[in-house]
């Protein structure tokens, strides 16, 4: 079973920026390098990306605003 981890942007601080609910490495999602995600899909206000140091898959919520 495939877990996805649910990000609300407009609850978090800062610009954006946010740490992977599994390995904690700090992720940018205005950054646009591959290094740290991949984007998977989109929807409107909603972003699915892959944390490229655990793999894991994060769905970044109320992404329209940033």
């Amino acid at each position: 079973m495939l877990s996805v981890y649910r990000i609300d942007l407009n609850r978090i601080g800062g610009k954006g920026e946010f740490s992977c609910p599994v390995c904690g490495i700090e992720i940018n999602p205005v950054e646009e390098t591959d290094e740290k995600y991949k984007i998977i899909d989109a929807d409107i206000g909603q972003l699915f990306i892959r944390c490229e140091n655990c793999k894991s898959i994060i769905s970044l919520e109320n992404f329209i605003n940033f």
